[in-house]
């Protein structure tokens, strides 16, 4: 439902959040954590409700854009950081298009 994609557009805030803690966090450009602790950091960090679902949203646009790859094993993930050729523009992430595209018909 549109109130439903509404929620899991991550605000600004949470992909900064994620990045910054993965880019600390990160031996030689892996990390292996659990997915709700991953979660409860990146909120603390930005100031938000843990939601696992936006945290999520956040990591698969990262890797639509190409600034990481993601691999789930049940709770635990192995986020490994890759180095785009480019600058990215997460605006533009396909994933992003259609949760707003959901979110506007509430």
């Amino acid at each position: 439902s549109g109130a439903e994609a509404a929620g899991l557009l991550p605000p600004r805030a949470e992909f900064a959040g994620l990045w910054r803690y993965l880019r600390e966090r990160s031996v030689r450009g892996v990390l292996k954590e659990e997915a709700d602790c991953l979660c409860r950091q990146v909120a603390r960090r930005a100031g938000l409700k843990v939601s696992f679902a936006r945290t999520r949203v956040c990591l698969d646009v990262l890797g639509e854009c190409g600034l990481l790859r993601c691999i789930q094993r049940q709770e635990l993930l192995e986020i490994r950081l890759t180095q785009p050729e480019r600058r990215v523009d997460l605006e533009s992430s396909s994933i992003l298009c259609t949760l707003r595209q959901m979110a506007a018909h509430i």
